[in-house]
């Protein structure tokens, strides 16, 4: 047995000795000499007597050796067929003494009473060509271990010879290539990403020192939330990205708008800048939008060490002051299901050792429990007064961990794929054809297992419906956080990349916007978004469901309830762009119009838009009912024609054919407008009529737009329709109908100020032409929402060679008589949400839809105000004067507080 370290030993020492110029050894067509049966590097296949230890074993050895030895003494002698091993510093600059690592002492000068080592030339190693193909990796933010970025850097550079990866400093690698032109070609683009952190790179080589502070290029990806998608394009999204860096691109997804939650945009920013968390722009209509900002990435930097990554706060370099208690550090723990714990998602340690290091031998509760481990799939069927529930579970990590209960005489279910975090299953209402799939979600704390899910739904990604619902674990956005400590950006970036890739999306919601709190005192607590409601595109436009979050009570998560939105049948009437297509709708107009009827113009009008409905409901019913279906119908039709054409082609076939394909033309196109008109999104292009985004949107705004719960002013949820529209009358009749004794106006007091002169009033009262009147009505978007008579702008614009005349003299009227119908000034009163998922009536705001006459009437007095508006008020008030904002004082004051911040000298202020 003591053999076989002396063999290995003869042959290292052949093959040094044999060695050529390179550090190559000779090739030997694969075979050592004299070992006609066994290749190089076999040696255990070698016949080497092991029994007897004092036997001749040393002439076999001379033996191989001679041969050997004669062998490499011939001329032509192959290589072997193998690769060199990677050269060190020392051996490629020819100092063999580096391979020693023993340093002796040698005595210091002193000069001026400091001990000082001189170097000679002799002493220095020159680098030669070594450092010829090297170039640095600095990677902002993060310092990974070495071996994590060689597998990095082996990846994404695998067609590139790279030779060797060494560590430089914190964050920063020297990579050495065997060429220098695949050096050069890696060198081209300066930014390279590793977990969505910059990695900048640059030719290196020894004195090289590479200032990451001082660029001004540092390329991030920033997300602007509910961003309205006509600003989408690339002018608005390049204004809008300048206020924070050099925009550089967008990413697919905003490009192609298949995701509606945010635009998403690549700009180029400094290390030391200011990173706001909102931005203010101003829009085509003049007014300031402010637009927050969620950065997927950005460059923190310390103002105590220097460094990126964190702030000073969080610095490990700072020194801890005497007779302060050491600081405290959080340590993740899972959840256990115990009657003490109070799932708290972060625990503060305090360690009794300054010394003492942390390890999970020495934490039991971080070790893992085997005994908690089940490996079998349970079910469970019970029968209890004529129904029956299942429940199913998958019980890995923790038993009981997610529990699925449902009614068998309502629905089926069948389990797809079971992990320790999720149950995928397949969903199928009994008696109903479709079938639509589920997810249920139990996180792991620890962020390295929650990939393990983000892996597991990707693997089970459907295009069917697909509700995916759960505890996650994790935060989605910045603001989803309140105390505790910073949301992990690279956390949240993950679970957005499998949600995009997904397609999921959070569904609308109400309720309690965090879901889960550490139920600890003042200084100490946490409320977090870690439970959610996702839906796919196809679950949102096949169901109505909203997400109910309820307050925690004794628990620490909110119960999650996806509530179903049921749709009034009986609406008032409105006005649907989509009739207008319909060759029968100007005669109907035309027939009711030239009825005669007794009155005023204006009552007139009223009386034939009243009239007017009832054929416009029957042309409805009978042409524009059920699009959808109508759509499936026709588009089967003609694609059976189709067929038939491709086998047989008829005359007959191809006029059906072809009014098949005008048919599906004009019913694509009235769904269009239907949508469009439902959606107010007039950014649309006629081009997304039939995508299911265009239809997804429609219906999430829809289900956005439902108010089915609020809260009253006795603190009390009231849910229901007709509940909620009960609340929101009593609030605002006391807020606006509560009646008040009017003032008399003083006369002598407002002559004192700017007043109109006569030829001014004059301008004021004056009949308008019928240009006018056409022009202030054609301004009106179609799409704005109607009064209480119904009809829209488009209406009237479409038919006004019918209406106009009577239109023109109605509003003529008034400004001659000064008397308008209360059927003309009558208002629906509608609300819209101050914020998001408003939760009392003070989160409401109520607008007034208006008939259009009056919208015109007050259209004309507000432009013939215009023209005088500068001769009775101070350049001051500026939300008076054309092209200015309330919103522009406020931005002077505050660019003169940064101007004089900082002044000491009052004649500095």
């Amino acid at each position: 047995m003591q053999l076989f370290p002396r063999i290995s030993l003869c042959r290292r020492l052949l093959l040094s000795l044999t060695m050529g110029r390179r550090g190559r050894p000779p090739k030997l067509d694969g075979k050592i000499a004299g070992d006609d049966q066994n290749t190089y590097g076999n040696l255990q296949s070698h016949n080497v007597p092991v029994s007897d230890p004092q036997s001749s074993t040393t002439p076999q050895i001379s033996e191989t050796i001679d041969q050997v030895t004669t062998q490499t003494n011939t001329e032509n002698t192959p290589e072997i067929q193998e690769e060199s091993p990677t050269k060190t510093f020392a051996e490629a600059v020819g100092f063999q003494e580096e391979l020693n690592f023993n340093l002796k002492f040698i005595p210091t000068e002193v000069i001026d009473g400091k001990s000082i080592a001189r170097l000679t030339h002799d002493d220095v190693i020159e680098p030669g060509n070594y450092w010829d193909s090297a170039l640095v990796c600095c990677i902002l933010g993060a310092n990974p271990p070495l071996e994590i970025v060689k597998g990095f850097l082996n990846r994404i550079w695998k067609t590139y010879g790279i030779d060797d990866v060494s560590f430089l400093k914190e964050g920063q690698f020297i990579v050495r290539f065997k060429k220098e032109e695949d050096r050069d070609e890696i060198i081209k683009r300066k930014y390279y990403y590793m977990d969505n952190k910059p990695v900048y790179v640059q030719i290196w080589y020894p004195g090289v020192k590479v200032d990451i502070l001082g660029r001004k290029d540092i390329p991030i990806w920033i997300q602007l939330p509910d961003l309205d998608m006509k600003y989408w394009g690339l002018s608005a999204l390049s204004k809008i990205g300048s206020s924070i860096g050099q925009p550089i691109r967008r990413d697919g997804a905003t490009a192609a708008r298949n995701r509606w939650s945010y635009a998403r945009i690549q700009i180029e920013v400094q290390v030391n800048q200011s990173f706001p968390d909102q931005i203010h722009f101003i829009n085509e209509e003049g007014r300031i939008i402010t637009q927050s900002i969620v950065y997927e990435w950005a460059p923190t930097l310390c103002s105590h060490c220097g460094r990126i990554g964190h702030v000073a706060d969080k610095c490990r370099k700072k020194k801890t002051v005497a007779g302060q208690p050491p600081r405290l550090k959080p340590i993740w723990r899972p959840k256990l299901h115990q009657k003490d714990n109070k799932n708290e998602e972060v625990e503060v340690v305090t360690p009794k050792d300054p010394k003492y290091k942390e390890g999970a031998e020495d934490n039991p509760e971080m070790t893992e429990n085997s005994g908690n481990k089940e490996e079998e799939f349970t079910e469970v069927s019970k029968k209890k007064a004529a129904r029956r529930k299942s429940l199913e579970g998958k019980e890995e990590s923790f038993i009981g961990r997610i529990w699925i209960i449902w009614n068998t005489n309502k629905v089926h279910i069948t389990i797809l794929d079971v992990s320790d975090q999720a149950v995928h299953c397949q969903a199928k209402i009994l008696d109903e054809d479709n079938y639509f799939f589920l997810t249920f979600i139990y996180a792991h704390n620890e962020s390295c297992k929650r990939r393990d899910l983000l892996t597991f739904l990707q693997k089970n990604m459907v295009t069917a419906p697909w509700c995916v619902l759960g505890d996650f674990n994790v935060v989605l956005k910045m603001d989803e956080r309140i105390g505790g400590n910073p949301v992990n950006r690279e956390e949240s970036r993950e679970f957005m990349d499998c949600l995009n890739l997904c397609g999921l999306e959070d569904l609308p919601f109400e309720g309690s916007k965090y879901t889960w709190c550490n139920n600890q005192g003042i200084g100490k607590r946490i409320y977090s978004k870690l439970d959610r409601i996702l839906g796919n595109i196809e679950w949102i436009i096949n169901f109505n469901f909203k997400a109910h979050f309820r307050e925690g009570g004794i628990s620490d998560h909110s119960a999650m309830i996806l509530k179903q939105v049921k749709h009034d049948t009986g609406h008032s009437f409105k006005f649907c762009d989509m009739w207008t297509l319909d060759p029968h709708f100007p005669q109907i107009v035309k027939e009711v119009w030239e009825e005669k009827h007794e009155g005023t113009t204006m009552l007139q009008v009223v009386q034939k838009l009243k009239l007017l409905k009832s054929p416009l409901k029957n042309l409805n019913r009978q042409k524009f009912q059920h699009l959808d279906k109508q759509i499936d119908i026709i588009r089967t039709e003609l694609l059976s024609a189709q067929a038939i054409l491709k086998n047989q082609i008829d005359a007959q076939t191809l006029k059906t054919e072809e009014k098949l394909r005008q048919e599906l033309h004009l019913k694509l196109k009235a769904n269009f407008l239907l949508k469009s008109q439902q959606s107010k999104a007039d950014w649309l292009i006629y081009g997304d009529q039939d995508t299911k985004y265009f239809h997804a949107w429609v219906k999430k705004r829809r289900l956005q737009n439902q108010l089915i719960s609020i809260t009253n002013e006795d603190g009390l949820l009231v849910e229901g329709k007709k509940e909620v529209a009960k609340v929101l009358v009593n609030y605002f009749q006391k807020q606006l109908g509560i009646p008040n004794d009017t003032l008399d106006m003083k006369k002598d007091i407002v002559n004192m100020g700017k007043c109109l002169s006569i030829e001014q009033q004059l301008i004021l009262i004056a009949s308008p032409t019928q240009e006018e009147i056409k022009n202030c009505l054609f301004e009106i978007p179609n799409h704005k929402s109607p009064g209480p008579d119904g009809f829209s702008s488009g209406f009237f614009k479409h038919q006004w060679d019918v209406v106009g005349g009577l239109v023109t003299k109605a509003i003529q009227d008034f400004f001659q008589n000064g008397v308008s119908l209360k059927q003309i000034n009558s208002t629906n009163i509608t609300v819209i949400p101050k914020k998001d998922n408003p939760k009392s009536p003070t989160d409401l705001r109520p607008i007034a839809c208006c008939n259009v006459i009056y919208k015109v009437i007050s259209k004309v007095i507000c432009g013939r105000l215009k023209k005088i508006l500068l001769s009775i008020i101070n350049l001051n008030q500026g939300a008076f004067v054309e092209g200015r904002e309330l919103g522009h004082n406020d931005f002077s004051v505050r660019n003169l507080q940064e101007v004089t911040i900082g002044k000491t000298s009052p004649r500095d202020s």
